[in-house]
Order: structure tokens, then sequence, then C-alpha cells
């Protein structure tokens, strides 16, 4: 499975700069994405106390979570910086 989606992106990629692209976007957003095998979503319950923003960089505080409070997660994004890469 890991390698079928690793050869995916690589196509993916591959098209992008075959079309005249210089790079790909920066960040990728992988929206309904977990950033690693086990992330889940559901029900969590925070470790510490947070702020919730609507925005990527955290400038748009629009409420706020305290330790031990339970939040139902019910999406995510992945942002990605790529990195250049050389196959040989």
């Amino acid at each position: 499975m890991k390698i079928q989606l690793f050869f995916l992106i690589l196509f993916i990629y591959s098209n992008a700069f075959a079309s005249g692209k210089s790079s790909p976007p920066t960040p990728f957003i992988d929206k309904r994405a977990c950033l690693f095998e086990c992330c889940r979503y559901g029900d969590w319950i925070a470790k510490t106390d947070m702020d919730l923003t609507s925005l990527i960089d955290g400038s748009d505080s629009v409420d706020r979570v305290s330790t031990g409070e339970k939040i139902k997660a019910l999406t995510g994004e992945v942002y990605t910086i790529p990195n250049e890469v050389e196959v040989i």
C-alpha cells in the first residue's frame, strides 16, 4: 500500500513538472488526511489548554479548549512543505 501511494504521488508530481510547472504547491494541503498510520478522528480529550483557530498560522483565535475537555475531531488537513528530490 505504501509503495503504491509513493508511486501515485511520484506520478502526480512528474505530470505537474511535465506540464510546465516549476514546483509543487507550497504548502501542499491534503484534506481529510491523517498525519500518521495510527491517526484517527473522533472523540479526543485535550491534554493541555489550547486555542482553536480558523487560520493555519494561528492568528485568529475563535475558541479555547481546556485540559481534560472532550472534543470531537471530525476531519483534518495535513500541510506539507515539499522538498526537492532526485530520482536516479
